[in-house]
C-alpha cells in the first residue's frame, strides 16, 4: 500500500518555477549557484579523466568555492589556487 502522505510531502517541495515566480529577486543567485556547482563537478571530472585529483582539505575547497561564488575571489586567483593543487591520482589511472 502506498504511503498516503507521500503525495502531500511532494507538494511541499517548491519547484524552480514556483521559486522564480514567488522570489524573482533571487533568480540570478540561484542560477549562479547552479553554474558554480556544475563548474566544480566539471573541473573534478576533467582532472580525474587526466589522472589527477585536487589535494586540499575539504574545508579549504569549500571556502574557496564559496569565495568564488560570492565574487570575493577572482578568476586569476582561483586559477592560481587550482594550479597548485592537482596531484596524480593514487591509483595512477586516468578515467
Amino acid at each position: 500500500m502506498a504511503n498516503p502522505h507521500a503525495r502531500e510531502r511532494h507538494r511541499r517541495v517548491p519547484s524552480r518555477e514556483h521559486l522564480d515566480r514567488e522570489y524573482p529577486e533571487h533568480r540570478d543567485a540561484r542560477a549562479k549557484h547552479e553554474r558554480d556547482d556544475g563548474a566544480f563537478v566539471t573541473m573534478g571530472v576533467f582532472l580525474g579523466l587526466n589522472g589527477y585529483e585536487i589535494e586540499a582539505p575539504e574545508t579549504e575547497v569549500v571556502t574557496v568555492m564559496l569565495a568564488l561564488a560570492a565574487d570575493e575571489l577572482g578568476g586569476e586567483e582561483f586559477a592560481s589556487w587550482l594550479r597548485s593543487r592537482p596531484v596524480p591520482r593514487p591509483d595512477g589511472d586516468a578515467g
